[in-house]
């Protein structure tokens, strides 16, 4: 790949189409995403797409208009969120560019392709074909992608278009013929271009051929398409400062603000450990327990892709002054030490940036009246532009200014099955006791059963009322799925900062090593769906060390990775605990092999409803007892139906969590809430159970709202 600065991009566009990719069977979820990222973004151009049935509003989605909402005539800050954002949702690992300089871009008019929701198809089969060919280069790949270039281009709406987005994707591969790059072809590289412009498919690969050609002669001025595109827009004219200091705003009331609590911390983005490794594990979760002892790991210190934004901004060297979440107003003072990373840890996936942190103990008062008066900016994270500031803090960094003691550390809070009861868990204490029961002898235990019937919250519970506080640095959430590998689970050779490859341990091997190093302590891993990765494969050997009996030193065995440094032989400790969800309703998940079941207790949920679940949602939510047994009277009835259905069965009936309000939430007017319910969330599951029978769906919907 390059390693020229200004060609960044590269990685990060080729691995998002990549990401992208996997999306062209299954377009809705991508779509709805999308949607949902113009109103937040307030760019409302795909909002109003016109559609082939006279109507508005985004319905389908090719991959070139997907990345092109971020390849448009916009400021760099924006195309760089809005990267940001999909790149979270696409899992992309790579950081978007800092800079988008000699980037093509669509016009903000005509960068919907194509209009009409007409030639989607076409246009992901050219997609697919364009990355096909780039990755194997030959006759047959060449035919197919002609075919499919040429069936295109007769789509409204294409035309050039369809050239800058195969640069995007594949810029070794594919140029762009837009017209400051076609011109530069001809005045600078002296290369006759097709005509018409753009051209056919074959003449549009034989020109990428002579292109090549050219890049390798000696007087040629470049030699890429990359470097062809951005000598024909020119050199950048803007450039960051090497050296900044970033303030980290907090409310006046010295709380967070809560759009920065939208991804978690849990390990990440200031330099938390287990992922950078710049300062002592310990020592940060002591300070984040004293600093934030109402916030979950989860929530604490988060940042939004908007901070990440100005993340990829920051240079190593850079100072961060971080308020901490204190009535005394401290704050924190860091210097970033390593690069910007968008990383997966437990299932999450979070923006980071190594910070070591060198005062935790410095008062709010004491930087002056220029930072002072910065802490009520409206900017949630800001270069600070005072000398005076930059100035205190210099000394403050070199060991000058007054300190305080640390912080008393907070009482944990007890945890027992009644809280799970009086959080809204609708088991009887018995019930609740069985299951926890079974974990305590067994180790490892999965809770099962048709969607909605509170599967991830009851394990999160669960793992509390075992450890016997709401502690989360004990337990630890992930999330299996398809590409999951023993690798990023366990134990894996990853490229450090030196592009080495380094042994690291994965978020399982931690928790065990954490949970050896205190045997005082119980741990817990909670896995959700947990059959949608290959669990064998995933857990390798540590399969054979869950089983209960196996839990001893005299048990251990070698893991399939070793090096001088590292665990010649590891054992899963007593004091740890696995925690799995599964869904038996998902007809795309492969069932469980008997390895797993052997070493798992397996609890089945059921939709409860009844006097304890009218009762807490009336209390909670303010919905009328009458009203809630007409909801459960229609529950029933249609989990019957589904129960009765010969392709169905007890495993999709649907859960009570559907129509369980979050607590605390006060519904205005019920018979509306539960039309809305039934209209965006029930009725399209019941769409998916029957689609091949679209007339039973609609009649168990309409049963539902009958009369209402």
């Amino acid at each position: 790949m390059m390693t020229d600065a200004k060609f960044g991009w590269t990685d990060f566009y080729m691995e998002f189409a990549g990401k992208l990719l996997a999306y062209r069977e299954n377009r809705g979820p991508l779509v709805e995403f999308v949607r949902g990222l113009c109103r937040r973004e307030g760019f409302p151009y795909l909002d109003n797409h016109p559609n082939s049935d006279g109507t508005t509003g985004l319905q389908d989605i090719c991959p070139f208009t997907t990345m092109g909402t971020f390849n448009r005539g916009i400021s760099n800050a924006n195309r760089q969120k809005i990267a940001l954002e999909l790149g979270e949702f696409l899992r992309v690992t790579e950081p978007p560019p800092n800079s988008f300089e000699g980037i093509p871009t669509l016009n903000n008019q005509t960068s919907v392709v194509p209009w009409g929701n007409t030639g989607v198809d076409t246009l992901w089969q050219v997609f697919a074909d364009a990355i096909q060919l780039a990755d194997s280069d030959t006759d047959r790949t060449r035919q197919s992608f002609v075919g499919l270039y040429d069936q295109a281009q007769s789509v409204k709406g294409v035309g050039v278009n369809l050239t800058i987005g195969l640069f995007w994707i594949r810029p070794y591969q594919y140029p762009t013929l837009d017209s400051k790059s076609t011109e530069y072809i001809a005045s600078s590289l002296a290369v006759t271009l097709p005509s018409p412009i753009p051209p056919p498919g074959r003449e549009y690969l034989e020109l990428a051929d002579n292109l090549k050609g050219r890049f390798a002669e000696a007087d040629s001025p470049v030699r890429s398409f990359q470097e062809l595109s951005f000598a024909a827009y020119g050199e950048p004219t803007t450039s960051i400062p090497t050296s900044s200091v970033w303030l980290v705003r907090a409310g006046a009331d010295g709380e967070y603000e809560g759009s920065a609590l939208d991804h978690g911390l849990s390990m990440v983005d200031w330099g938390a450990p287990d992922v950078t490794g710049v300062v002592d594990k310990d020592a940060v979760w002591d300070l984040i327990r004293q600093k934030f002892p109402d916030e979950s790991n989860n929530r604490i210190g988060s940042i939004t892709s908007q901070l990440a934004s100005f993340l990829l901004d920051m240079r190593e060297g850079d100072i961060v002054v971080l308020p901490m979440k204190t009535q005394s107003g401290r704050v924190a003072l860091g210097r970033i030490t390593g690069p910007y990373a968008y990383q997966e840890v437990s299932g999450d996936w979070f923006h980071t940036r190594q910070v070591d942190w060198i005062r935790t103990d410095v008062p709010k008062l004491d930087f002056g009246e220029d930072l002072q008066a910065s802490l009520n900016h409206p900017r949630t994270i800001f270069r600070i532009q005072s000398n005076g500031a930059e100035q205190r803090i210099a000394e403050l960094l070199s060991g000058n200014g007054a300190t305080q003691p640390p912080l008393e550390p907070p009482e944990v809070s007890l945890y027992n099955l009644q809280n799970i009861i009086d959080e809204g868990c609708f088991l009887e204490l018995s019930r609740l006791e069985t299951i926890l029961g079974r974990l305590k002898v067994k180790k490892n235990l999965i809770l099962q059963g048709p969607p909605g019937t509170g599967k991830t919250w009851l394990a999160k519970k669960l793992a509390f009322a075992l450890i016997g506080q709401k502690d989360d640095s004990r337990v630890r959430r992930f999330q299996f799925h398809p590409n999951l590998s023993y690798e990023d689970f366990i134990l894996g050779y990853r490229p450090n900062d030196e592009s080495k490859l380094t042994l690291v341990k994965g978020p399982f091997l931690e928790t065990v090593t954490r949970a050896r190093g205190n045997q005082s302590n119980d741990y817990v891993i909670v896995i959700e769906e947990i059959n949608r990765g290959n669990p064998a494969q995933i857990f390798g050997e540590m399969l054979t060390l869950l089983e209960a009996d196996k839990r001893n030193s005299n048990e251990a065995l070698t893991l399939a990775y070793s090096s001088s440094d590292s665990d010649q032989s590891v054992h899963i400790p007593e004091n740890l605990y696995v925690i799995g969800t599964m869904n038996v309703a998902d007809r795309s998940i492969a069932l469980v092999d008997l390895a797993l079941r052997r070493r798992f207790a397996f609890v089945d949920l059921e939709p409860v409803f009844g006097d304890v679940w009218r009762n807490w949602v009336r209390d909670q939510c303010g919905i009328p007892r009458d009203f809630l047994t007409t909801i459960e009277e229609r529950m029933t009835a249609l989990n019957n139906r589904i129960a009765d259905y010969p392709s169905l069965g007890l495993q999709f009936r649907v859960g009570h969590s559907y129509v369980t309000p979050t607590p605390g939430t006060q519904i205005a007017n019920p018979t509306e809430w539960f039309r809305d319910v039934v209209d965006t969330e029930i009725g399209p599951l019941l769409d998916e159970y029957w689609f091949d029978n679209l007339t039973e769906a609609k009649n168990a919907k309409a049963e539902l709202l009958s009369g209402l």
